[in-house]
């Protein structure tokens, strides 16, 4: 992750401050109105780190607009990003129709998953969940319904699956 936000306010305000004010006394008495900044970026810049970054406006739009339709039936419905699935992947040794297989680093020897050309993720990835809570037991209507309203406002490349928790 790039540090958009990691800005260093003692070197900042030494910087800014015209050459003949920079005296020792005078730096020092600017760095120390500085340093609660600098402890601030600090504490916000680890938690932009620790935040869950797979969220985006098309998401939260697809939360909304379900949890309007249906949230009062049971609970919240909530949309997040599905894990990879290496058994989907592919991966052409170029000049050869033919897939190589690839083994995970932890199951060496055992369970071998393959990538694409290119390394692009191939068509039976899922790409989010959509995650109902387990109080919710939906009629078929209102599965349709929901079938209905999220294939309506995805992308027409992204593939999902209904999830229970």
């Amino acid at each position: 992750m790039k540090n958009y936000y990691s800005i260093n306010y003692l070197s900042l305000v030494i910087s800014l401050t015209p050459v003949l004010l920079r005296r020792d006394i005078i730096a020092s008495f600017l760095e120390s109105f500085a340093k609660p900044l600098n402890a601030l970026n600090d504490i916000f810049n680890t938690h932009v780190r620790n935040l869950s970054t797979n969220t985006n406006a098309q998401i939260c739009y697809m939360q909304a607009m379900l949890n309007d339709r249906f949230g009062s039936a049971g609970g919240k419905i909530t949309v997040r990003t599905a894990y990879i699935d290496f058994d989907s992947y592919l991966l052409w040794i170029e000049g050869q129709n033919k897939p190589l297989l690839v083994y995970k680093e932890e199951t060496v020897g055992f369970a071998p998953y393959l990538l694409n050309r290119d390394d692009r993720i191939s068509t039976n990835n899922i790409d989010f969940e959509r995650v109902l809570p387990s109080g919710f037991v939906p009629d078929d209507t209102e599965l349709r319904q929901l079938d209905t309203l999220v294939n309506k406002n995805k992308l027409a490349s992204k593939k999902y699956r209904v999830v229970y928790e």
